[in-house]
């Protein structure tokens, strides 16, 4: 985050006047001085009665002061008369000082009290909120800024804060923001409005038409995808792009000659995927209708219905790396960037020397050792696998890196790194083919370069490392030796997180409240504590995959400092609920 650009709060009247870049002045004469003057963008917040229902946000200025220096929130007795003339002459006059002198030399972006009109829309029955003291500091501080720093600086481009569509998002709530906005006359003073500045709603995709998702109509476009439940409580703006077409629209029906312009704060979106396109990859499509040609019945609609679904791509030989097909990590990139808005590609990163040298279902291509058939010697350690480390390392990552770098910032990528690989050196290093020191030097160096490498040749790809599933590193034990793992291999400050299920399966389930919920048979009776393979019993507390992506975070952030990793579970493989059920009580651990 070094160098992203982000607002600054002009939270505290000592933020506005000094010479270094902790001042609103020190950042425009810096900003003023760079090659060509650079846009700064400052948050205008510090009301009076701030932030008066969730009192997350306590101002310096009150309406009324309680004896402890506080605010009485619920004084309304001149109206915020004084309160009102300290933050006009103490907080917004300053500001307008400063503004002035850079005024047309530096362009600048002010975003005016963030969450206060809003609060007066929905929270009048808030006695804090609602009463007179609070009301008039919120309308008629927001109209004295508004004026006041249009004045200042012309150049400006001001937006008033507008929550975000799950506040203001329903007509009614948006048609009394309206009547709010046109009452205190700021329409022609300002630019538009900002959103998800002090809160966050999903941002979404806009859809074609105002109202395109309500009634439950066209629930299959991608469009209406509603993470809060919104449209079925008859909210239209049920994310941040479709509340910037609704706003507007009601703006400037209501207001003549206003139409308004929205910025939308993606700072809290988190996670990266939330507003992506999934890719569809032609080639997976065309090896489902060859399937599809010759099946019937159930088999047949299954295979229709995955016609559309994204998945990931394997790339799994060296082979599949350059190519200008959708069977190459090439071509698919190059596929993805001309989509209308470029798609977000996942690939399963899957070539090490010796891959898979416990089960050998997977073998691979390269060696750590080649015996005379050209396949694997699994049990030489002679070099510690420096030939089959260079292979890789030259022959498959460096490409993939190549090809990256001509995609990174254009094309979104997930990439999820060696399935199966680290985890077999937790559990299984009393095999010889998995425990022995070329084999291990292979894993974790081979890793390690891999992450390493694919970060620097794209820092926008999201990596997540193979963390088996909870049926396999879910004990304690376990866990405890693979955060140990990712500790010596210095990979943490490179990856967003782990995957799982990715190359097995253990049940997905249901997160409990707490840590070790279920162990020694407490709440059995709980959802949470399903257990179809009797996991808990043997001291997992892991005993679905979404337990086990809490205690994998947990072990993770205890044991490497600083370190807070995501998780993704594939749920390719969930099929159908407890079809391994029989087989799980036989043998639990070779189950999950």
């Amino acid at each position: 985050m070094m160098n992203v650009p982000s607002a600054y709060w002009l939270d505290k009247k000592d933020k506005i006047f000094g010479s270094t870049t902790s001042s609103m002045e020190g950042i425009l004469e810096d900003a003023l001085n760079k090659p060509v003057p650079e846009l700064v963008v400052f948050i205008v917040y510090d009301l009076p009665n701030r932030d008066c229902h969730a009192k997350a946000s306590n101002g310096e200025i009150c309406c009324k002061y309680k004896p402890d220096g506080r605010c009485d929130y619920q004084d309304e007795a001149d109206g915020c008369k004084d309160g009102l003339k300290e933050y006009q002459k103490e907080y917004i006059d300053p500001i307008a000082k400063v503004l002035k002198k850079y005024s047309g030399r530096v362009p600048v972006v002010l975003v005016i009290e963030p969450d206060s009109l809003p609060n007066l829309v929905t929270n009048e029955a808030d006695p804090r909120c609602g009463n007179r003291g609070t009301k008039n500091a919120y309308e008629n501080g927001v109209s004295y800024a508004v004026k006041t720093l249009a004045k200042a600086d012309p150049y400006a481009g001001i937006y008033i804060d507008a929550g975000h569509g799950g506040w203001l998002g329903w007509k009614d709530n948006m048609k009394d923001f309206v009547n709010q906005i046109q009452r205190m006359d700021v329409a022609k003073d300002i630019r538009g409005f900002a959103s998800n500045v002090a809160g966050y709603q999903y941002l979404g995709e806009a859809c074609d038409t105002y109202d395109y998702c309500l009634g439950g109509q066209h629930n299959g476009d991608s469009c209406c995808y509603d993470p809060c439940g919104l449209v079925s409580e008859w909210n239209p703006s049920h994310n941040e792009l479709m509340y910037a077409l609704h706003l507007r629209e009601a703006m400037s029906n209501g207001i003549g000659g206003f139409e308004p312009h929205m910025i939308i704060d993606t700072g809290r979106n988190g996670n990266p995927f939330a507003d992506k396109v999934f890719y569809v990859n032609p080639s997976y499509k065309v090896s489902l209708s060859t399937s599809i040609a010759t099946a019937s019945g159930e088999v047949k609609d299954t295979l229709e219905a995955m016609m559309n679904v994204p998945s990931a791509y394997w790339l799994d030989k060296k082979d599949k790396i350059f190519g200008s097909t959708t069977s190459s990590m090439e071509g698919i990139l190059e596929d993805a960037l001309n989509k209308p808005v470029p798609e977000l590609v996942v690939f399963i990163v899957y070539d090490l020397p010796n891959r898979d040298c416990h089960a050998k279902a997977s073998n691979g291509e390269i060696c750590c050792k080649y015996k005379p058939d050209g396949r694997c010697d699994y049990q030489d350690e002679a070099d510690g696998c420096k030939d089959g480390l260079k292979e890789y390392q030259k022959e498959y990552i460096d490409p993939i890196a190549k090809v990256l770098k001509k995609y990174s910032g254009r094309v979104p990528v997930v990439l999820v790194i060696e399935p199966d690989s680290l985890p077999n050196l937790v559990t299984n290093e009393a095999d010889p083919r998995c425990g022995n020191r070329g084999t291990k030097n292979a894993y974790e160096n081979g890793v390690s370069y891999a992450v390493k490498t694919l970060a620097k040749a794209d820092p926008y790809a999201g990596i997540y490392i193979d963390a088996g599933h909870g049926g396999w590193l879910g004990w304690k034990d376990n866990m405890k030796d693979f955060v140990n793992q990712i500790q010596r291999m210095d990979v943490a400050k490179d990856i967003r997180g782990f995957a799982s299920n990715v190359a097995g399966y253990q049940y997905l389930g249901e997160a409990c409240d707490t840590y070790d919920y279920c162990l020694g048979g407490q709440h059995n009776g709980d959802s949470c504590c399903y257990d179809p393979c009797g996991l808990v019993s043997e001291w997992n507390p892991s005993h679905n995959e979404l337990m086990y992506a809490l205690h994998l975070r947990e072990a993770m952030s205890n044991g490497i400092g600083g370190f807070e990793p995501h998780m993704i579970i594939d749920t390719g493989r969930n099929g159908v609920a407890d079809m391994r059920t029989p087989l799980c009580r036989q043998t639990a651990r070779e189950c999950c």
